[in-house]
């Protein structure tokens, strides 16, 4: 019997109904490498090392991660290394934390973070198929699965590629509500964003077993699907707050849809468990102030309405010929709910709006996909549309990505000279931060575990300020003066130069740095105590 209950989980990846569940998955995960694939073959043609950052955009987020991964390991408890001094550890992470574990085994902090994307690619793929294979048949699962994990709307890709050229701030904006609505892009470095989103539908599946006994398994009771959607609703909440918020309003709505009858007071359960960990991020920005100016420097404002509707309108208007008012089924209303709670998340969240948008495509593309049958149009139509809505973005995806590698804002690759320099901070006995450009400050605390005095955006005090400062020191712009009083203000122990650096520092702070070493094009100074 203990021999059986350990093998059933391989017998049931043997099933053939699990087999289009392994395939979209495995299809993800190749996706999710195409980032490390590209980035190996620089690193073959031209030497040196990876960084971490694999981001279609945001270069830094990935060693902040890292960052994370190295703080959960040292201390268990998250803390603030964007800005010299002590900094006191406040926030605990699940999934850093077990990464933390890896990276104290011996593991890379770099492969502690890797491992999660065949688990976040699982996740997604699993989520995304149990979820169409629960509200549609046939051919439709594979096209609501494909607009589901793929959708980007062609709107930016068109406007890009057509020569009509948008005002800078505009591009950016429908880069990041594209992006954002597009699940299997959050493989490429946000393999929490991506675990999150394929735990979603699985909790809604779990969640209508939990009140519809007709849809439970045999020998599995409701107390079997509780535990279930309260481990998963916590699990989602503490990892990706936007769509723990999502997740309450589903609940609390589906539980309003039923006028709040006997049978929908088990999902207090899952809602008060959700519950704790948003209070608990809610609590650190009134009480940290590290956290605090993380809030305020990600307090953006909404996109302008036609750069929403142009994100989403070509889902969204399909969709709404798909919607199901008048049902007594728990899952059609939850779906409808999912969609309309991550907009109304988008809208009243104070922090970074656009994650609210992650995993919105699953109920639009189900929807849509509907909406569509009703036509009655030929499926070389309908395999016309899933692909228009795919593949330009996915191809314009992989542009920006090589555009991003190549721009210098964030350093995808080392050079083996800077390499070797952090190796040597990382080792060196002496205590104390680290002053450097952005481009390699943004490394220093998760490849060294030293403090940096500009590095990752949302946790860099005065990040604005405090970046062209930087710049213009390596960059020998300021007068021998200015640079010693701004060292001096300072107080690193270290000073990083790396291979875009034009300044010998050695001789612009005179005395002020007591010896150098070098390593190629980078070098590293230590300065008077």
């Amino acid at each position: 019997m203990a021999v059986e209950r350990l093998t059933a989980p391989l017998a049931a990846l043997r099933d053939p109904q699990c087999r289009p569940a392994l395939i979209v998955s495995g299809a993800l995960l190749a996706w999710g490498c195409i980032p490390l694939a590209v980035l190996l073959l620089d690193v073959a043609r031209r030497g040196g090392v990876l960084s971490g950052s694999e981001g279609m955009l945001a270069g830094p987020d990935q060693l902040f991660y890292m960052s994370s991964i190295r703080e959960s390991g040292r201390d268990g408890l998250i803390s603030n290394q964007y800005r010299l001094g002590y900094s006191e550890g406040v926030f605990f992470h699940p999934m850093f934390a077990l990464s933390g574990l890896l990276w104290k085994a011996g593991l890379s902090v770099k492969l502690a973070l890797l491992v999660w994307k065949p688990i976040a690619a699982a996740a997604l793929g699993v989520g995304a198929w149990a979820y169409v294979s629960r509200l549609l048949n046939g051919h439709a699962r594979l096209a609501a699965a494909g607009l589901a994990l793929f959708f980007f709307s062609p709107a930016l890709p068109v406007l890009d590629w057509g020569g009509v050229s948008l005002d800078g701030l505009d591009r950016f904006t429908m880069l990041l509500v594209s992006g954002e609505s597009m699940p299997a892009l959050q493989l490429w470095g946000y393999l929490h964003a991506a675990l999150v989103i394929g735990l979603m539908p699985l909790v809604l599946l779990g969640t209508e077993r939990v009140l519809d006994p007709a849809r439970r398994r045999p020998g599995r009771g409701q107390g079997w699907y509780l535990g279930w959607t309260t481990a998963g609703g916590l699990a989602i909440a503490w990892l990706h707050p936007w769509q723990g918020a999502t997740l309450i309003a589903v609940l609390l709505g589906v539980a309003a849809w039923g006028r709040f009858a006997p049978r929908y007071r088990a999902l207090a359960i899952p809602v008060v468990a959700m519950c704790v960990p948003m209070l608990y991020e809610v609590l650190l920005t009134k009480l940290d102030i590290d956290w605090r100016i993380s809030a305020a420097q990600n307090a953006g404002a909404l996109a302008p309405t036609w750069i929403l509707l142009a994100g989403l309108a070509p889902l969204v208007i399909p969709a709404i010929a798909g919607v199901r008012l008048r049902t007594h089924n728990e899952q059609e209303r939850m779906l409808v709910l999912w969609a309309v709670a991550a907009l109304a998340v988008y809208f009243l969240a104070t922090t970074f709006p656009f994650h609210a948008l992650q995993g919105i495509t699953f109920p639009l593309a189900v929807l849509a996909v509907r909406g569509f049958q009703r036509l009655r149009m030929p499926s070389v139509a309908g395999v016309a549309c899933v692909l228009a809505l795919t593949l330009p973005g996915a191809a314009f995806a992989l542009g920006t990505f090589r555009d991003s590698k190549n721009s210098g804002e964030a350093p995808y690759r080392l050079d083996s000279g800077e390499n070797e320099a952090l190796h040597f901070l990382a080792r060196a006995p002496e205590p104390g931060g680290v002053l450097a450009r952005f481009y390699l400050g943004m490394t220093v605390p998760a490849l060294t575990g030293r403090d940096t005095w500009v590095g990752q955006y949302s946790w860099t005090p005065s990040f604005n300020r405090r970046r062209p400062v930087a710049e213009d020191l390596f960059a020998g712009r300021l007068p021998p003066r200015a640079a010693r009083r701004l060292v001096r203000s300072i107080r690193p122990a270290f000073l990083l130069a790396d291979c875009g650096a034009r300044a010998d520092l050695s001789q612009l702070l005179g005395p002020l740095v007591t010896k150098t070493h070098r390593f190629g094009c980078a070098a590293v100074y230590v300065v008077t105590p």
